[in-house]
């Protein structure tokens, strides 16, 4: 908490007792919220009265899509130093990423906290209320992020992505906090508390046009989803805030229902007493880590594909088994990459190359021609144009991880995992054997 001789600010509307702050005051939540911006993150916002006042917990969200977005790598494969010594840097985090802020409000708050904390991001931020959008632009140009950010005044029948008006071909991602009520009288009903036990912790000084639209959020967040539809792959990924977990659920079946392959979910403030819950999904093959797609949630019939595999390799000679994962890759027709040192690998194929009939196929076809006249498609097969899996394979001292980097077919993800199990089961029930009698002879002695 922070007290008055932190901030002068905060000390005339601190209550005299116990150096609480009255959540029930407007003012105070108000001021309280400008000075943890100002402490935590160096921000300075002007927050109207009449509008919302977001808590500074928003960053989890920001910093949600922080990772999805740097966990995708489209150079996977060719940026790749198989003689570097070292992990690589993430180029992730010193491009130019491109985001839109869907109903920024008043404090902009997202929009704020992202170029404060990416100086290389570049902002995006729209709103149909002219006093948000006149605060928004304050906010933005008061931290000196008008070269880094546009903020636009749209209209309620306005695409919510407006890639022609923003003159933009394309977008990293989307962030949306959208009004959670569907109607004026649920709104009223949440502020007052009615149907359960305890009222709200905190005062509510939200408008109407920041609390209610038809379908309430998952109303909202469906228009999202049918107009990604249309834009497809021109957007990285599409992610909002969802305020019940009921939307979540019925917007993640509404994704599958429509076929999306690709999508990302997380439980923001899974430790606090307020719980949001934000959805990402994506129209292009490159995926998320497990962590990142799955973060704080358990919900099985929602949570996306899963995208490792792990196997455990306790007590293993590891220059003899990441010798033989190598061999394994390079006697398939795919694009395949090695970091010994790193004990890590990339690969790439076009079609599945490792079943047994297509490596039965391989020898006969190799059989026919001499050495000289194998296609260099046919030694790499995996173009970056076609690609069908990607894959990243990591051999730590006590696991092997497979990691699921590019594709829409979970099929031919674990058709590999499978494979590559069954390649190395034989080593490593070898090396269970022999453990197994070295322990007997020691028990023995």
């Amino acid at each position: 908490m922070l007290h008055g001789d932190e901030d002068p600010d905060l000390t005339e509307i601190r209550s005299s007792t116990n150096d609480k702050v009255d959540f029930h005051d407007p003012r105070a939540v108000r001021q309280l919220t400008a000075s943890l911006l100002k402490r935590e993150f160096g921000l300075v916002v002007d927050l109207p009265p009449d509008r919302l006042c977001p808590p500074t917990s928003r960053y989890l969200y920001v910093r949600w899509i922080q990772d999805l977005v740097e966990s995708i790598i489209p150079s996977y494969y060719d940026s790749f130093d198989v003689k570097s010594t070292s992990p690589r840097p993430n180029p992730n985090k010193h491009r130019q990423v491109i985001g839109l802020d869907i109903g920024c409000g008043a404090s902009c708050i997202y929009t704020l906290l992202a170029l404060k904390t990416r100086p290389t991001w570049r902002m995006n931020a729209t709103d149909i209320d002219p006093l948000n959008f006149s605060h928004a632009l304050r906010n933005v140009q008061a931290n000196g992020f008008s070269p880094r950010c546009h903020v636009m005044k749209t209209k309620p029948n306005d695409p919510l992505i407006p890639l022609v008006a923003l003159e933009l071909e394309h977008l990293d991602f989307t962030i949306c906090n959208p009004p959670f009520f569907s109607s004026v009288e649920e709104w009223k009903a949440s502020i007052t508390g009615e149907g359960k036990a305890k009222g709200p912790n905190s005062v509510c000084t939200g408008a109407q046009v920041e609390m209610v639209t038809e379908g309430g959020d998952l109303g909202f967040v469906l228009r999202m989803v049918e107009e990604s539809r249309s834009l497809g792959e021109k957007v990285a990924w599409y992610t909002s805030m969802l305020g019940k977990l009921s939307s979540t659920i019925k917007l993640v079946e509404r994704l599958k229902e429509i076929g999306c392959k690709n999508w990302a979910v997380c439980c923001l403030g899974a430790q606090h007493k307020t719980r949001r819950w934000a959805v990402g999904w994506s129209w292009r093959d490159l995926r998320p880590s497990a962590e990142i797609a799955r973060r704080d949630m358990n919900i099985k019939h929602i949570l996306p594909l899963p995208a490792d595999y792990k196997l455990p390799i306790s007590d293993i000679p590891l220059e003899r088994f990441t010798k033989s994962i190598d061999e394994t890759m390079h006697n398939l027709a795919l694009q395949w990459k090695w970091n010994e040192t790193l004990r890590l690998g990339y690969g790439r194929a076009a079609k599945n190359v490792w079943s047994r009939s297509a490596r039965r196929k391989r020898k006969r076809e190799e059989a026919g021609r001499q050495p000289t006249e194998l296609k260099e498609t046919e030694k790499n097969d995996g173009s970056e144009n076609d690609i069908a899996l990607g894959f990243e394979i990591r051999v730590h001292a006590d696991e092997l991880v497979i990691r699921w980097v590019q594709g829409r077919d979970q099929v031919l993800f674990e058709s590999f995992c499978g494979m590559m199990k069954q390649t190395l089961q034989p080593m490593l029930a070898k090396r269970e054997k022999e453990l197994s009698k070295q322990n007997s002879e020691a028990n023995t002695n």
